[in-house]
Formats: C-alpha cells, sequence, structure tokens
C-alpha cells in the first residue's frame, strides 16, 4: 500500500480521513490506477440512527448511531489482497429534547469520532494482512 489509490469515497470525510492515516503511516496517496501499487475501493460507508428509549412524554431520550463501512483492497490489476469486509461500530449518546442543537452538535461529534476509529480499524486489519502474508517470491507456508 506504499502508493494507494482510493476508489468510491471521493470528496468526503471518509476519503480525507483514510488519506491522513495512510499519509500518517508513510504511505501516498495517488489520483490514478497507473501509479498505485494498491487500489483501496470503499463499497458503501452508511451512518444509520434508532431509538433506544423514550422519555415518559413519548419523546425520544437516548439514540444508538451505527457505522457501517464496506472495503476491499486490490492490485490496479484487479486481482484481491484483501477480501471484501465490513467494519460496523455502534454508539449511543443521551438526546436532550429541550436542547436539540447540543444533542445534534453531539451526535456530529459522535459520528466524526466514529469515522476516525474505523479507518483505524481497517488500516490495522489491512497491516495484519500484509504480515500474514508471505514475502514475495517465497511460497505460502503449508498448514
Amino acid at each position: 500500500m506504499a502508493r494507494t489509490l482510493i476508489a468510491g469515497a471521493e470528496n468526503s470525510p471518509l476519503y480525507y480521513e483514510l488519506e491522513s492515516a495512510l499519509l500518517a503511516a508513510g504511505g501516498e496517496v495517488v489520483e490514478s490506477v497507473e501509479e498505485a501499487s494498491a487500489i483501496l475501493s470503499i463499497h458503501g460507508d452508511r451512518f444509520g440512527r434508532r431509538v433506544l428509549s423514550v422519555d415518559t412524554a413519548g419523546r425520544a431520550s437516548e439514540y444508538e448511531i451505527s457505522l457501517n463501512i464496506d472495503y476491499s483492497l486490490s492490485t490496479p490489476e484487479g486481482e484481491p489482497l484483501a477480501q471484501r469486509d465490513t467494519v460496523t461500530l455502534l454508539r449511543d449518546y443521551r438526546f436532550d429534547p429541550d436542547n436539540v442543537l447540543a444533542s445534534v452538535s453531539q451526535e456530529a461529534a459522535l459520528q466524526g469520532e466514529m469515522r476516525r476509529y474505523a479507518v483505524r480499524q481497517i488500516l490495522r486489519r489491512l497491516q495484519s494482512l500484509s504480515r500474514a502474508a508471505p514475502p514475495a517470491g517465497e511460497p505460502a507456508p503449508e498448514e
């Protein structure tokens, strides 16, 4: 992943988090397949929200938010380096119906935190795959 093309998340907060994390890890993010040594494909990233509890007036008082990111890693020729996988995160928070702006701000902050954590989790998973792979030119160990 020395020279990685990020596909499927262009101009999104997830793209910028991935780019930042790859650069911090010593990699390079490239703009074209011709320059890439690997392609990190984002097949989808979705936030969801559901009510966890309600108050005595029937108003939501607690929510759970979820983040699902589907991704895979391949060579520029299309050979899979990492099969399609999903990172799923869940967080819950209290919602104050009398202070909606603060609650909305809290949810946005949680979403940003979840996105950053998911990116770290994706990169750790991919890093563990590269450590498990045999060096170039060597056969895989037999089990």
